[in-house]
This record gives structure tokens, C-alpha cells and sequence, in this order.
């Protein structure tokens, strides 16, 4: 798994943990182009993740989108809706 973070290894902890929020409010979108698995904000155009394996961006997807209390997209290597995921109305957990 590549993380996608502009040459910075603080901001690449910052926006695969958590440590503030990109564009809060905002899905998470996985989705293939040329030629890898991408993960990434809903309407934002860096990758938040980037790999070859399906199933890596795939849980990076997710774990950011119960994180934040957002929508999981997924889409087909066509780019078709094949679902969303809600994590909208998850319980406060700590």
C-alpha cells in the first residue's frame, strides 16, 4: 500500500488517523483507475490511500468512514455504484 501524501510522512499520519479532518462531513469514495485501488473524499482530488489490492483500499475506506460518520462508496473497476455504506448513525464508542 502507497499513501498518497504530497512528501510529507506527518500529513500522511494526519490523513490516515484522523488528526483533523480534511473536508469534514465529507463520503468516502473507493474507486479503481489506472491500474490501482484508490480511496479518497467524496468531490476532493488527492487519494487518501492508493494500492494495487481491492481489499487494502477497501478497509482504509472504511475505517475512515466510521471514523468520521460518513458514507462508504464503493465503485466497480467500471465505475459503477456497486454500494454505499452508511456509518452515519454509529453509537459513541470510547
Amino acid at each position: 500500500m502507497r499513501l498518497v501524501t504530497g512528501g510529507r510522512a506527518a500529513e500522511t499520519r494526519r490523513l490516515i488517523l484522523g488528526e483533523g479532518s480534511i473536508v469534514a462531513g465529507s463520503n468516502v469514495e473507493t474507486y479503481y483507475e489506472d491500474l490501482l485501488w484508490k480511496t479518497r473524499r467524496e468531490g476532493c482530488g488527492p487519494s487518501l490511500v492508493v494500492s494495487t489490492s481491492q481489499s487494502e483500499a477497501l478497509d482504509a475506506g472504511r475505517r475512515t468512514a466510521v471514523r468520521d460518520r460518513v458514507d462508504h462508496i464503493i465503485r466497480d473497476i467500471d465505475g459503477r455504484l456497486l454500494c454505499r455504506n452508511s456509518y452515519r448513525d454509529l453509537p459513541n464508542i470510547r
